[in-house]
């Protein structure tokens, strides 16, 4: 049980200090993000939610994290639980930890996103895990992933980045 108990501390730990972040980080006003409407290739605007730059680093294995920035534009709490994707067998939420030297990612049920607030998936956070993938996937490729939360889903595009890339190719100009 104690060698349980060491197991899961880094990642309560992970995830408590990420909860933490995404509890205080104040998402950016619309003066600087400017209008976009309801979805374009990178943005997916819904009542409670604001999905920017859905993006995956290319891969020749069998699963595949999603990472995209997303912002609480709601006044209710809204649950990211997970995904689904027609390219892969399931898709789930996962948290990554460092245990014993080896970096890992485990499966995670919900991760809340408050009100005027932003949560970011990506690399060594928080991320969707597609596996089972059906293809590999090369950079400059894309396809249709959907982001499942306790408020409904989000049909969006996810980008193919390098295999190498630690964020999204466009990332850093304003929506």
């Amino acid at each position: 049980m104690q060698k349980l108990q060491q197991h899961k501390l880094p990642v309560i730990f992970l995830l408590i200090s990420m909860l933490a972040f995404a509890a205080t980080a104040p998402i950016a006003s619309e003066d600087e993000h400017g209008e976009h409407g309801e979805q374009s290739e990178h943005l997916t605007v819904t009542e409670h939610l604001r999905v920017l730059h859905g993006w995956t680093q290319a891969t020749d294995h069998e699963h595949a994290r999603i990472f995209m920035a997303i912002e609480n534009i709601g006044d209710e709490t809204v649950r990211i639980t997970g995904g689904r994707s027609e390219i892969g067998e399931q898709t789930h939420l996962v948290g990554f930890s460092m245990v014993n030297g080896q970096a890992q990612y485990e499966r995670l049920d919900a991760v809340p996103v408050m009100p005027n607030r932003m949560l970011n998936l990506e690399p060594r956070g928080l991320a969707l895990a597609v596996e089972g993938l059906s293809q590999p996937l090369a950079k400059g490729d894309s396809f249709p992933l959907t982001l499942t939360t306790d408020h409904g889903d989000i049909a969006m595009i996810i980008a193919v980045e390098a295999a190498d890339a630690k964020q999204h190719s466009h990332a850093g100009h304003a929506h």
